[in-house]
């Protein structure tokens, strides 16, 4: 058993003084600042959802555009409340369907589908 202390309690300027770096959280909304941005943010996200099966990429994605672009109009246009809303692209989220439309169409956009392989019905054996 060593003498140190299991935890060092430095002061913010302390620990920038070791050579550390103050680390902070990121926050996707701040970024999504136009169309064309909001649009590949969630074309990403769709797309690696797709390959990993994970949904909750989707609702994420959704829920950070949401909060760039103002939830509360966004409620307005879907009739659907802010908490519903903040549940239904929370971490936890599972969005029905129809909420799912509804938020992108108030978003400005439209979901589409496409081949995941150049001959759709040629799905490769693994």
């Amino acid at each position: 058993m060593t003498d140190r202390p299991l935890f060092n309690l430095l002061t913010p300027d302390a620990y920038r003084a070791k050579g550390h770096t103050k680390t902070e959280v990121w926050d996707a909304a701040e970024f999504l600042s136009d169309d064309e941005t909001i649009a590949a943010y969630l074309e990403d996200a769709f797309e690696e959802a797709s390959r990993d099966g994970d949904t909750s990429i989707i609702t994420k994605a959704i829920g950070d555009v949401m909060r760039a672009c103002n939830i509360s109009e966004i409620g307005r246009a879907t009739g659907l409340s802010r908490d519903t809303l903040y549940n239904a692209f929370g971490p936890d989220g599972n969005p029905r369907l129809a909420t799912l439309l509804a938020v992108t169409k108030a978003l400005g956009f439209t979901l589409t589908v496409k081949p995941a392989h150049a001959e759709p019905w040629l799905i490769p054996s693994e």
